[in-house]
């Protein structure tokens, strides 16, 4: 475990705090310090700066292809809930349960599944520019 949490720790301390300190210094040097030579007020930095993120949030959504995914699930969860729905032309009352209990958990395996991979997205979408 000890040897385990020594590559936890030169993963942090060696690669990801140098990593965001040289991303964050590029940064800096590329949209702020220009902004501050101008003289401009802090205002206008966070507003360009806010607007610069949304404008990145939105390329990678589009990269992401964040709404066809969703459009994709929606119309597949639509195909299985109304093939769900012909289960009630079933004439035997425990089958039909069977089945429809059967298929309700599927359903809500597939959605569940969906709601993580959906809010992961979103996450990478809007937080990673930030």
């Amino acid at each position: 475990m000890e040897t385990f949490n020594r590559l936890l720790d030169w993963l942090y301390f060696g690669v990801i705090t140098p990593l965001f300190r040289a991303v964050g210094w590029v940064l800096s040097l590329v949209f702020i310090r220009p902004l501050a030579w101008l003289h401009t007020p802090i205002w206008l930095h966070v507003a360009l700066l806010g607007a610069l993120t949304a404008v990145l949030s939105l390329q990678i959504r589009h990269v992401l292809g964040v709404d066809e995914k969703v459009a994709k699930f929606n119309a597949m969860f639509a195909e299985k809930r109304r093939r769900q729905q012909n289960l009630q032309f079933i004439p035997d009352k425990y089958s039909r349960e069977a089945l429809y209990r059967v298929t309700d958990d599927e359903l809500n395996h597939d959605f569940n599944t969906y709601l993580a991979n959906h809010y992961a997205r979103y996450v990478t979408v809007y937080l990673l520019p930030v």
